[in-house]
């Protein structure tokens, strides 16, 4: 959020601009046994062959998952309070 805020004042925009492929990735991904859903909450499924670093994913995608974890604390908030915050609209 610090480097990218522009990422965030327009988020309604990217949220429903992004959603059907956030949507098929996810189920791909489930398909390929890659990740589990458990009481709607979407987990990537423990492996050996996941790898993540600069060769196998790319600088961007390293970035991204290095940065999982700090916005998995932001995001661990009420679902409403959390689009009030990033002002979705409904």
């Amino acid at each position: 959020m610090l480097k990218k805020p522009g990422f965030f004042s327009n988020f309604n925009d990217r949220f429903y601009s992004f959603m059907v492929l956030s949507l098929n990735s996810i189920m791909f991904l489930k398909e390929a046994g890659l990740v589990h859903l458990v009481d709607s909450k979407l987990s990537v499924t423990q492996s050996d062959t996941l790898t993540f670093n600069k060769e196998t994913v790319g600088a961007r995608a390293l970035s991204i998952v290095e940065a999982a974890p700090k916005l998995a604390k932001i995001l661990i908030s009420e679902e409403k309070n959390l689009y009030l915050q990033l002002k979705v609209r409904l």
